[in-house]
């Protein structure tokens, strides 16, 4: 039975997960069939990437995802899809800690 999952991978207190395909009846000993995606939970906000196209490939192939994974693709699937926005460093040479990306009211001109 073909499972979509997490893989845990990085180092000790550093979690880093892979989203996989796997063979159920070997998840120790094989490698994966297939990666689509990944969770990294150390950063603020959560860093969560999976090619929801790829997942339900799978899903229709009789693949099961895990609970998370399952709760993963339903909140990608709500979500909107955000531009992508250039991000320059600040004169002093630090890099930037946050991007705030104006409202549609806020960057829409103003017509009366």
């Amino acid at each position: 039975m073909l499972k979509i999952r997490l893989a845990k991978r990085g180092a000790t207190h550093r979690p880093f997960y892979r989203v996989v395909v796997n063979d159920s009846a070997r998840i120790p000993a094989a490698r994966n069939i297939a990666e689509i995606g990944f969770y990294d939970p150390r950063r603020s906000p959560a860093l969560l990437e999976i090619d929801v196209a790829k997942a339900d490939a799978w899903i229709s192939k009789g693949a099961v995802p895990s609970p998370r994974v399952k709760a993963f693709i339903r909140k990608l699937r709500r979500a909107p899809v955000v531009a992508a926005v250039p991000v320059t460093a600040p004169p002093t040479g630090k890099a930037a800690a946050s991007v705030e990306i104006p409202s549609e009211a806020e960057a829409a001109p103003a017509s009366e």
